[in-house]
């Protein structure tokens, strides 16, 4: 009986050095992708990653004319899953990252590293990752993605107008 694949998009086997960060805090961190599909990729990692928060990776080494996950710059991502990973003496995790974004565009490395306020729920996100969501209104990708999904209607346009700052 052969088994089935539950993935959207087949995943191939790769070894691309990696650096990472937690959106929330934390980091960088060294590491490796494992495997790397269009959806997604799984990376190696010392320690465990939390599921459903966001990752920023930056690829150590891009090569714009390669194929996989060095031809990007870099990726944002949501962790879906964390396992224990044990071979011969060593100890680490694999973690499963949805993409929310790739970057094949050159990071600009005069831009000053920056972090803004969510207008919606008050934490600090790096300044690449707000998301303008209307009137000038930014918002983590965490807040986004769930703003977004909100059907219209009564309560997500009063969430429109508070945020714009017109509350009659």
């Amino acid at each position: 009986m052969r088994r089935q694949c539950r993935r959207m998009h087949a995943r191939k086997q790769y070894d691309t050095p990696i650096r990472f960060e937690m959106i929330d805090g934390g980091g960088p961190f060294e590491s490796k992708i494992v495997n790397f599909g269009l959806g997604g990729l799984c990376l190696e990692s010392s320690g465990p990653l939390e599921v459903n928060s966001l990752i920023d990776i930056q690829v150590v080494e891009p090569d714009t004319e390669a194929d996989g996950p060095e031809s990007y710059y870099g990726f944002l991502g949501e962790v879906r899953w964390c396992k224990e990973f044990c071979s011969s003496k060593i100890t680490s995790f694999q973690s499963g990252v949805q993409f929310m974004t790739r970057n094949k565009e050159m990071p600009n490395k005069q831009m000053k590293v920056s972090k803004f306020t969510c207008n919606l729920c008050g934490d600090f996100s790096l300044t690449r990752h707000m998301r303008d969501a209307s009137d000038h209104v930014l918002l983590c990708p965490h807040c986004y993605r769930n703003f977004q999904a909100m059907p219209q209607g009564g309560i997500k346009s009063s969430i429109e107008r508070f945020l714009a700052g017109n509350v009659l």
